[in-house]
């Protein structure tokens, strides 16, 4: 991200004496904020985190302004992909209003349909958990898919490999340690 616009474009927090110097990022920099934490990092609180986007994006949303510059500063800052996926499941399950025109262009941002199809069965599986007492089978899998994509966006493919290998061997480790433990 361009952080020179973001801190440039930060807001003051309010105008009381207790807010003096303190800033808050604009509008559209809270939302690819929110949307680059959720999208691009592990979703372990997804359904809650949606529901901050949702509700960002209908306060902002309501300044006709708020959407083309949206979709700018996710460009600036070349977050297009964590936006796309904001916009497309905050209306998938939350019903969220967006302007066509926005829509049309933040759908532009979206990966090929067969990423785009993934993505949708990954993020579903771990925004829609079954009732108490019923198996989700795909839900750990796709849990764990979801955390190799977060790692895999921000790590070489070797350190990525060495990475997982490394929690794979301490997983192992803490699952056999309770057995070797004596039980009084």
């Amino acid at each position: 991200p361009d952080t020179e616009a973001i801190l440039a474009d930060a807001r003051p927090l309010g105008e009381g004496p207790k807010d003096r110097g303190l800033l808050v990022l604009c509008p559209a920099d809270m939302v690819l904020h929110s949307a680059v934490h959720l999208f691009n990092e592990q979703m372990t609180m997804a359904l809650r985190d949606l529901n901050d986007m949702h509700d960002l994006l209908g306060h902002f949303g309501r300044d006709d302004a708020f959407w083309p510059e949206l979709i700018r500063r996710a460009a600036r800052h070349g977050v297009e992909r964590p936006l796309f996926y904001c916009a497309r499941y905050c209306r998938k399950y939350l019903g969220t209003a967006i302007p066509a025109p926005a829509e049309r262009e933040i759908a532009a941002l979206g990966p090929a349909a067969p990423l785009r199809a993934l993505m949708d069965r990954l993020v579903e599986a771990t925004l829609i958990h079954p009732p108490p007492g019923r198996a989700a089978p795909l839900a750990g899998f796709a849990a764990w898919l979801l955390f190799v994509r977060s790692h895999w966006l921000r790590m070489p493919l070797g350190m990525l490999l060495r990475h997982l290998a490394f929690k794979a061997r301490r997983r192992a480790h803490r699952e056999r340690r309770p057995a070797d433990i004596p039980q009084a």
